[in-house]
This record gives C-alpha cells, structure tokens and sequence, in this order.
C-alpha cells in the first residue's frame, strides 16, 4: 500500500472517529437535558400544573382557535403542561380531537376522543411507551396526513424551534411525514426552553411553541 493511501486511509478513520465522539457528545447532552427538565416539570403542584393548562390556552392565537377541523394532541403523562383547556376550547370551535396511539408495528396513529364525554375519559388505557389513548374498540382513526394542527409534547425547545423529546422518535417521523399545511406547535412549561438544543440530521422542527408565558413562532413557521 503506497504511503498516499494509507494516510488517506488514516484521515478516513480520524474523520470517522470523529463523527462518532460527536453523535457520543450529542446523545449525552440530550441524557442530561431530559433529567434535568423532566425533574423540574416532574415536581411541579397540581395547582400550579392546572394553572399551567388554563395559561397556554390565553396564548393560542384567535385565528388557530377556527383554522382547520381536525387536531391531535395528546394526553399529558410526566409533568407534561396538560393540553386538556386547550382542546375543551378547540372543542368548542367544533375541532375533531385525536390522541396518538403506539400500534403493533411500532407506528404512531391517532385515535379519536371527546374531551366532553365523562365516559371518554374513564375509558382511557396506558399503551405502549407508556402513552394514554382511549380504548380502540369503535373508535374512528385518522392518517397522519389528515391532521391539520398538531399539538406536540416535549421535554426541552429552543427559539428556532428545535425539539427534545423523550428519545422514542415517534414525533419526529410524524413532522417528517406532514403536509406543508399542517401547523405543529409544541406545548411546554417556559422552563423548559433552553438557548440552544444539541440537535441531529433527523431531528425535526416546530411551526411554533405555546408555553405558560408566551407564544414562539419560530424560523421554521409556514404559518402567516
């Protein structure tokens, strides 16, 4: 082997090792990032959580409140801020609600539920990666890219719109997969933004981020 192709042989390996400290970096980061935050909003009151819930709904945009028909959410486990004021509220606007479900084939779908039906919510069962979804039997499902606002939980954002989930991946494969015209906005305490998030080439991008304290719309908005 000429001395050329072995030091670029070398240069490969370096660049490789390289790659791999990085990713290392990235992933230890995201470990320390999801501790942190999920123990903060993990030792949040019940009071000052349905405070939380109420607040992110005087955030919301009135023309959001009437844009599109049909909206997933999601039912919060946690110490995730609680979506349910906010879809009582899209209720009211004659919105359809879905709630995600983690299916045998390890693919997101989404499930329909009334957030005014006592009955609904009693039927609830804990599914896989510990989601809460209404029982299936009956029930009327939607494709993913029939969803016109998608509400997203999270565990860390920044401004540009980055997010951190809890590491599944479901959420980043359903924002790969939606329509141009579809709005995902995450929900979150204002805590949990952070100045920047270690991010990776699939991780994707929120139109926006609804917190207790304000509303972000972010580089990566569609929305006017």
């Amino acid at each position: 082997m000429s001395c050329a192709s072995k030091n670029l042989r070398r240069c490969s390996q370096i660049k490789c090792h390289q790659r791999k400290s990085e990713t290392l970096g990235i992933t230890q980061n995201k470990k320390k990032l999801r501790q942190t935050l999920r123990r903060r909003r993990g030792a949040l009151s019940k009071k000052q959580q349905m405070l939380a819930s109420k607040a992110i709904v005087k955030q919301l945009p009135a023309s959001w409140r009437w844009k599109g028909r049909t909206v997933a959410a999601y039912w919060a486990d946690d110490g995730e801020i609680d979506p349910y004021f906010l879809l009582k509220t899209l209720q009211t606007a004659r919105k359809k609600i879905f709630l995600p479900f983690i299916d045998p084939n390890n693919k997101m779908r989404f499930v329909r539920f009334d957030t005014r039906s006592k009955k609904n919510q009693q039927a609830l069962v804990r599914g896989r990666w510990g989601i809460y979804h209404p029982k299936l039997a009956g029930r009327r499902f939607i494709p993913k890219q029939g969803l016109q606002q998608i509400f997203v939980p999270l565990v860390a954002f920044d401004i540009a719109g980055n997010r951190l989930g809890r590491g599944g991946g479901f959420y980043d494969k359903l924002l790969a997969d939606k329509p141009e015209t579809s709005l995902s906005i995450g929900l979150a305490h204002h805590f949990q933004e952070v100045k920047q998030l270690p991010t990776e080439p699939w991780d994707v991008g929120l139109d926006a981020i609804i917190t207790d304290q304000s509303l972000i719309k972010t580089t990566q908005s569609n929305d006017a």
